[in-house]
C-alpha cells in the first residue's frame, strides 16, 4: 500500500496488488498516458476548531505498527489520522506566536515541514517546522490537553546555523532506527543529529556538517539507513543524493560523504 499527500489537502491510498490503469482519458493531449487511479481519496482538512482554510500536506509518516499516520501541513497544527485515514485521533495544539522562545509555546507557531513516529514506540512521535523548532509527543493518553488537543510533551532542540544563529526553518526530519536520535535538515543547508533523551532543551548537536550540499543550499530529504551508520541526504536545488557516516559526522573527525548524480555513482567528497 502507498500512501500519498497531496497539495489539495488530501491522502490519496493506492494498492500495489490491486492498481489497474484506467483508461486514457479522451481530452488529454497524450494518446498513450497511463492512468494508476487511488482506490481512496480522504480529505484531511477535517479539524472542526481549525477554521483557517485548507491547508497543504507537507509530510506524512506511519505509526511501526501500521495503524495511524502522522500528518504534517502547511498549519502549524499536525494531526494523527487512523489506518484508514478517516477518523482524526489527535489534534495538536498551536503555539502561541507572540511568545519568541519556542520551548515555552504550547506548539509549533509555524507550518510542519517533517514528522516522524518512534520506530519502536507506537506512542511516541516527533515534528518540525518553520518556527526552527524539533518536538516530541505523547500519544499514549496521558499526554496534557488543551480545548481538546494535544499540548506538546516537550521541545528537544531549537537548531541553529554554523555561527551559532538561530535557524528559521527545520525542512525535514528522519528518526534513527532505535529512536534514540534524529537527524534533521535545515533551510540554511546543514545537517544535525540531535539526541532524543534528556528534560532539558539541547543547545548543540550530537554532530553537525554544514554547507552539505555546497553553500547555502537547503537540504529537504534526510533519513538514517535501517542500520543507523549513514545518513542520506537531498537538496532541491542541485541533481545529487549524498550519503554520510553518521559516526563520523558525530565525531566531528575526517567527514567524508559519497555523491551520487542522475543514477550515478559519483566520486567522494571531502568536508
Amino acid at each position: 500500500r502507498l500512501v500519498a499527500g497531496h497539495r489539495d489537502g488530501t491522502i490519496r491510498f493506492y494498492d500495489f496488488h490491486g492498481m489497474k490503469p484506467t483508461a486514457p482519458n479522451a481530452d488529454s493531449n497524450s494518446s498513450s498516458e497511463v492512468i494508476y487511479a487511488p482506490f481512496r481519496i480522504v480529505d484531511s482538512d477535517n479539524d472542526p476548531l481549525d477554521q483557517t482554510g485548507r491547508h497543504v500536506l507537507t509530510a506524512i509518516g506511519p505509526s511501526p505498527t501500521g495503524s495511524q499516520w502522522i500528518v504534517g501541513t502547511t498549519s502549524s497544527q499536525p494531526k494523527v489520522l487512523d489506518r484508514e485515514a478517516r477518523s482524526t485521533i489527535y489534534h495538536f495544539c498551536k503555539g502561541d506566536n507572540y511568545v519568541t522562545d519556542a520551548s515555552n509555546t504550547k506548539g509549533h507557531t509555524a507550518g510542519v515541514t517533517g514528522v516522524a513516529f518512534h520506530p519502536l514506540l507506537k506512542d511516541i512521535c516527533w515534528t518540525c517546522g518553520l518556527d526552527g523548532s524539533i518536538r516530541q509527543w505523547d500519544l499514549s493518553g496521558k499526554g496534557r490537553m488543551q480545548f481538546g488537543k494535544l499540548i506538546c510533551q516537550k521541545v528537544l532542540a531549537k537548531c541553529k546555523n554554523e555561527k551559532g544563529q538561530r535557524t528559521q526553518i527545520v525542512s525535514c526530519l528522519g528518526a534513527h532506527p532505535s529512536g534514540r536520535k534524529l537527524v534533521v535538515g535545515t533551510a540554511c543547508g546543514s545537517i544535525q543529529i540531535w539526541n532524543c533523551f534528556g528534560g532539558m532543551v539541547s543547545s548543540r548537536p550530537l554532530g553537525a556538517v554544514y554547507s552539505a550540499h555546497g553553500g547555502t543550499k537547503p537540504v529537504t530529504f534526510v533519513a538514517f539507513s535501517t542500520n543507523g551508520e549513514r545518513i542520506v541526504s537531498r537538496s532541491d536545488l542541485d541533481d545529487t543524493v549524498r550519503v554520510w557516516d553518521a559516526v563520523k559526522m558525530e565525531r566531528g573527525v575526517g567527514l567524508s560523504h559519497r555523491k551520487f548524480a542522475n543514477g550515478n555513482r559519483g566520486g567522494d567528497g571531502q568536508h
